[in-house]
């Protein structure tokens, strides 16, 4: 059998705002299904506030997930080429 991909594109649905034990708002990406290091992946973590912003991640795009030796999948890059005029960005809570 060969190896299962590491990564894989997939279109980003939501971005929802966990808010963990001690207060701390993490966001997380809600993706289309998709096939990707062994097993189907619907929701990648994009870390905090500052990582979303820094790979500019709007709803609606094409972004590439990895799950190499990670236990969360996690957000790579956006595929900016696929953007559509629609894309939005996220608003963290305040």
């Amino acid at each position: 059998m060969a190896p299962s991909a590491t990564k894989a594109a997939a279109k980003l649905r939501r971005i929802h705002v966990s808010i963990g034990r001690t207060g701390r708002a993490t966001p997380l990406a809600e993706l289309e299904p998709v096939f990707v290091g062994g097993s189907t992946v619907g929701m990648a973590t994009l870390h905090n506030e500052d990582e979303v912003a820094r790979k500019d991640v709007p709803v609606g795009d094409t972004v590439v997930v990895a799950r190499g030796g990670e236990v969360i999948p996690q957000i790579v890059r956006v595929l900016a080429e696929k953007r559509g005029r629609g894309a939005q960005g996220l608003r963290m809570p305040k």
